[in-house]
């Protein structure tokens, strides 16, 4: 199943890691996975969602934060959207 995970920051947090670690039980099941989240500053990178998903072994998508639709050819069958208000699937 093809599984699309959103996290709207890029810092590394305690919502982050849940976020991963989610994304990443997902792929050891098998799951297509696409993790996508917003771009670091340059001089945060290490300590951000994307090296640490790197080091999980998860390619992260960059998005930039003004492209909500920027996922047109992804055609998933579920979307998770991590979001520090709210924990959606649908």
């Amino acid at each position: 199943m093809k599984i699309l995970h959103i996290f709207s920051n890029w810092k590394w947090t305690g919502p982050a890691e849940h976020a991963l670690n989610i994304a990443a039980a997902h792929l050891k099941m098998g799951h297509d996975v696409i993790f996508a989240c917003a771009p670091p500053p340059f001089e945060a990178r290490e300590n951000s969602i994307v090296a640490t998903a790197e080091r999980a072994g998860i390619s992260p998508v960059i998005v930039p934060p003004a492209k909500p639709n920027y996922y047109p050819h992804v055609r998933p069958r579920v979307k998770s959207l991590h979001v520090a208000s709210a924990f959606c699937i649908g």
